[in-house]
């Protein structure tokens, strides 16, 4: 339940195209956001770059504002 929250997988790409994940950070990591003002996909998702915090604080300010807090928080 609850906001799917930032996360980083790490991993690689072997020989015959597979992916092999290495790591996993359950929390805000370098991986997870690489731009200091925001992912690239901020732009077309919010009209502004936006860091990973900022994005958080929306998420929950929006929540409480429609009366469904205890939906994304967990």
């Amino acid at each position: 339940p609850g906001i799917p929250g930032p996360f980083c997988l790490e991993g690689v790409y072997t020989k015959d195209a597979r992916f092999i994940t290495f790591e996993f950070s359950a929390r805000i990591v370098a991986g997870t956001n690489l731009y200091v003002s925001g992912s690239q996909y901020s732009d077309f998702l919010f009209q502004n770059g936006m860091s990973m915090g900022r994005r958080i604080a929306l998420e929950i300010k929006n929540a409480l504002k429609n009366r469904k807090l205890e939906v994304v928080l967990t």
